[in-house]
């Protein structure tokens, strides 16, 4: 009982401090206001969206190439996915990894494994897109 009055006196004769913070005196910004009021004007966003459309057929054609090694189709889906343009290709993406799957669904022999970046990166690949949980197992496994 002694002690919490001794806690309690001295809390009570505690002054409290003002708390001073610097202040910091920044130098205004070189930009000004430019990008905290920024509009594309609708001319120059349609020009884009023009540019844009052949660049992504021509990206979907390279997709959809049937002449490719499968470790190329890797590195492209790879590529697509880092860039972060994948989404304008998520259904061709997914075409490709079910049809890889449902044609070869042992992924053994040499085509599978030529080494271990081109393991690791189908195993990635199809882990990121659910189709791992549909092949048995895997030949690094045996």
């Amino acid at each position: 009982m002694a002690s919490t009055a001794v806690c309690n006196n001295t809390v009570n004769h505690i002054e409290e401090e003002e708390i001073v913070r610097p202040i910091a005196n920044f130098s205004p910004s070189l930009w000004g206001d430019l990008f905290l009021s920024f509009s594309i004007e609708n001319q120059a966003e349609q020009k884009y969206a023009q540019e844009i459309e052949p660049l992504k057929e021509q990206t979907k054609s390279m997709l959809l190439a049937t002449g490719m090694k499968l470790a190329e189709t890797w590195n492209l889906i790879d590529v697509i996915e880092r860039l972060g343009i994948a989404y304008h290709f998520e259904k061709e993406i997914d075409e490709i990894l079910d049809r890889i799957c449902n044609e070869n669904s042992n992924f053994e022999g040499d085509v599978y494994n030529e080494d271990l970046c081109t393991c690791t990166l189908q195993f990635r690949l199809l882990r990121q897109h659910g189709n791992l949980q549909r092949i048995p197992r895997w030949k690094w496994q045996t």
